[in-house]
């Protein structure tokens, strides 16, 4: 009887061992995706990453990477002139114009208070949001000389 009560808890160790060894994390969702090419099991929140980045750009791997890019205008000519990268950001917001060198801009959170004022003189131009804590933004762009404007929408992170 003593034997069979030490294999058991050996057992029963062994077992409870193996158990705690498993991976474990606390996530926010998840599920079951089937589609016709097969089946995914996915999870949202993964509790450890890791993130590789350069001056211009950083990536968290094994996290949803947000790539958006809003553009709120009427005037669809004068969108197409102007290209404002990489969005989201981290530190610079490079602004890249076409034809019109004359423009002024705007940067305002998401409230709407402005922070910060100036004119881009050349066709490509950086504009600095290092020194703003993670959020969206709003930058807009005006061409004085035909008063035509467009609004972007920037994520920083």
């Amino acid at each position: 009887m003593k034997h069979t009560t030490h294999l058991l808890l050996l057992f029963v160790l062994y077992i409870n061992g193996n158990v705690s060894i498993a991976q474990n994390s606390v996530n926010a969702a998840g599920g079951d995706a089937l589609g016709v090419g097969g089946s995914v099991t996915y999870s949202v929140g993964q509790v450890i990453y890791t993130t590789i980045s350069n001056p211009l750009i950083s990536v968290s791997q094994g996290v949803q990477q947000a790539y958006e890019v809003s553009q709120v205008s009427l005037d669809e000519s004068f969108v197409q002139q102007i290209l404002v990268y990489p969005n989201p950001a981290k530190d610079l917001i490079q602004i890249s114009v076409e034809n019109s060198v004359d423009l002024c801009y705007e940067l305002s959170d998401e409230y709407g208070k402005v922070l910060s004022v100036g004119r881009f003189c050349l066709q490509t131009n950086s504009l600095s949001i290092k020194e703003y804590p993670p959020a969206t933004y709003f930058l807009r762009i005006q061409d004085d000389s035909t008063g035509k404007s467009t609004i972007f929408k920037i994520i920083k992170f």
